[in-house]
């Protein structure tokens, strides 16, 4: 992995590193995402994917595997879903090479459930938040609309800073699984894109 790509989108992972971190694939089997990297003039595709075997009781074998522009690096380990964040943090100081795409994937789920606490259960399509960062920026979060994907029903999120688009996300209401994340970064042109193409759900072994 060439070290000098995808350095914006490590502070990703970062920020979750010192904010929320959480991080749970509960009721999936595996999930394949598509990747699409931009940074100036050039840009890149690939997959990520995650499976979740059973391992012994009360653990799971994770492994992760992604192929980004003739690249490809993996990794495997065992927790249990109460251990998930701290394992996934593990494996983002251990192979920093990940913190791109684990690190957007971290942020949505820390996102969602931080909006449901401030709207104490009550999330719903039309919400609408407005705040000042630290820098004084206006910042909006917004729940535009909903969708149902691979049989489930999903919020679409999007987050403007000072009006532009800074994160958009559709993420599942109940089991708070990513089904799109993309994050930009307008002033720098750089952005990172992932959105689920297969996902094996455990309960029904349903593949779409």
């Amino acid at each position: 992995m060439r070290k000098k790509k995808y350095g914006v989108f490590v502070l990703v992972a970062l920020c979750v590193l010192f904010g929320i971190s959480c991080i749970s694939f509960h009721g999936v089997s595996s999930v394949t995402y598509s990747l699409y990297v931009e940074e100036a003039s050039s840009t890149t595709e690939g997959t990520l994917t995650l499976s979740f075997l059973p391992y012994e009781a009360g653990k799971q074998k994770v492994s992760l595997a992604c192929s980004l522009d003739g690249e490809e690096f993996s990794t495997t380990f065992t927790t249990s879903e109460e251990n998930w964040s701290s394992a996934f943090l593990s494996v983002l100081f251990a192979q920093p090479a990940f913190a791109a795409f684990l690190g957007p994937i971290m942020t949505s789920q820390s996102m969602y459930i931080v909006l449901f606490a401030v709207t104490k259960g009550n999330l719903e399509e039309g919400f609408l938040w407005k705040e000042k960062d630290e820098e004084g920026r206006e910042v909006t979060i917004s729940i535009p609309s909903k969708e149902i994907r691979f049989g489930r029903e999903a919020f679409w999120i999007e987050m403007q800073t000072e009006g532009k688009d800074t994160l958009k996300m559709l993420i599942e209401k109940e089991t708070l699984i990513p089904f799109v994340v993309d994050v930009s970064d307008k002033e720098e042109s750089k952005r990172i894109h992932l959105e689920a193409k297969t996902i094996t759900w455990k309960e029904s072994n349903y593949l779409e």
